[in-house]
């Protein structure tokens, strides 16, 4: 209550900012101008917001029934979407992980595989955990055709499958070597899509296997 007036002030003033360039930039909403910036048009958001609202009933079912398998109660706690349920009985340790994405990487093409053992060969992955290292995990290209990854390894699946993801950007890296600086800027529905295809390729064989 005491902060309202400049809280409300600020949203308004970058609120109101946004709708005033959208305005005299000729775009009828916000939202035009968001799927412009990131190379997307409405019927394709439209296309995707709709196949995620067909999947809520079925989410919504798994969720309602974790939170009965964690607390026998019909709501879940935000810090509980993500828990673990059942047991994982497997420990993987970073050099089965990586053994286990490079052969995967060559199941599916043979550039791919030898960019993730040339990525294991040079040491362009700090996944050895440390004081001062948090969860979650990063790719940025460098010189040339390289990337490096940080990430804080754990003996589970969800770090071969993180490892995976992070070198699926350090390959869309690779593929945009040679490319101008502008060719090379992405918007998030790009970035995104060559690490979500590694991850993936990842999933099926675990499953596949499992």
């Amino acid at each position: 209550k005491e902060f309202e007036v400049p809280l409300a002030a600020s949203m308004n003033a970058i609120k109101g900012e946004v709708g005033l360039l959208s305005s005299k930039r000729g775009w009828n909403s916000p939202l035009e101008a968001a799927v412009f910036d990131t190379n997307m048009d409405l019927a394709t958001l439209d296309a995707m917001m709709g196949a995620a609202r067909d999947a809520f009933p079925a989410m919504r079912k798994y969720l309602k029934a974790k939170a009965r398998a964690l607390s026998g109660e019909a709501g879940l706690d935000w810090y509980d979407l993500f828990a673990p349920v059942g047991e994982e009985t497997t420990e993987w340790q970073y050099d089965q992980g990586a053994a286990f994405v490079s052969k995967q990487f060559h199941s599916y093409s043979q550039r791919m595989g030898e960019f993730a053992d040339r990525s294991f060969r040079e040491n362009w992955i700090d996944a050895q955990p440390a004081a001062g290292k948090r969860d979650g995990a990063f790719c940025m290209g460098i010189r040339a055709d390289e990337s490096r990854i940080l990430m804080t390894w754990k003996p589970s699946f969800g770090s071969v499958s993180t490892l995976a993801h992070e070198l699926g950007h350090g390959y869309h890296n690779l593929c945009l070597h040679g490319r101008t600086e502008l060719q090379k800027e992405t918007p998030m529905t790009l970035a995104e899509t060559a690490s979500i295809f590694c991850e993936t390729i990842i999933s099926n064989a675990a499953m596949a296997n499992a």
